[in-house]
């Protein structure tokens, strides 16, 4: 383990691991949280749309 050859393998390999979770976490956090956008904007939706069905018809 002390040739700089495994040790730079070592790290990067270590690196590569950190940002892809990093990576998976950010894309999870983004997805989550724009399903619960989207969800709000569905409930806004339905709260607002029985007046307008009604006023139209």
């Amino acid at each position: 383990m002390d040739d700089p050859v495994s040790l730079l393998a070592t790290c990067s390999a270590i690196v590569c691991a950190t940002a892809e979770q990093a990576t998976i976490n950010t894309r999870t956090a983004m997805i989550s949280s724009s399903s619960m956008m989207n969800m709000l904007l569905f409930a806004d939706c339905l709260q607002v749309s029985p007046p307008l069905s009604t006023s139209s018809s």
